[in-house]
């Protein structure tokens, strides 16, 4: 019959193993829920900068009717005023044009879509249809984005690759 301190070497033994995978699946949560803030942060400034862009243009497009308006042909402070104002405007909208530019993967069509929107929107005076368009194809990048901070969550991470700074999730056979 075995000794007692073989038992309690298998019991220290076993005790070992479920504290490391303790601990390993804490870490991996905790990783998981960190990844996620930020994915959900990238989100949430994406939405904030792609709302101001459209704000951004109307008041542009507000400027340069007053520009245009006959009462303040003849006012020329006020039109230097607002011509300094349009630019300054326009600059942020540049500026946020850049900033999705950098945020968004120019390989996903969706993503692109957007910034083709964004483009025309900066360089002719945009209509309300362009306006819906612009917000559809947002509306879709966030929401595509939204499922996949969903579906990190869900999995924890479990078929996880790294590809260009994003995590690729597979599913059955399908490659990266």
């Amino acid at each position: 019959m075995p000794d007692a301190s073989y038992f309690a070497a298998a019991a220290a033994i076993a005790a070992a193993i479920i504290a490391f995978f303790s601990v390993w699946f804490q870490i991996r949560n905790l990783s998981t829920a960190k990844l996620a803030e930020f994915r959900l942060r990238w989100i949430n400034d994406l939405r904030e900068e792609l709302s101001e862009f459209v704000g951004i243009l109307k008041l542009y497009r507000s400027l340069c009717a007053q520009k245009n308006d006959y009462l303040f042909r003849d006012n020329i402070k006020l039109r230097c005023d607002i011509e300094i104002e349009s630019q300054r405007v326009i600059s942020k909208a540049r500026s946020i044009y850049s900033y999705a530019s950098l945020c968004l993967d120019t390989d996903k069509k969706s993503h692109k879509k957007i910034l083709c929107i964004m483009n025309s929107m900066l360089t002719s005076s945009f209509d309300d249809c362009e306006e819906e368009g612009f917000y559809g194809a947002s509306r879709k990048v966030l929401d595509d984005e939204w499922e996949k901070l969903s579906h990190e969550l869900l999995s924890g991470f479990s078929d996880k690759r790294r590809k260009r700074g994003s995590y690729v999730f597979l599913r059955g056979n399908e490659s990266a």
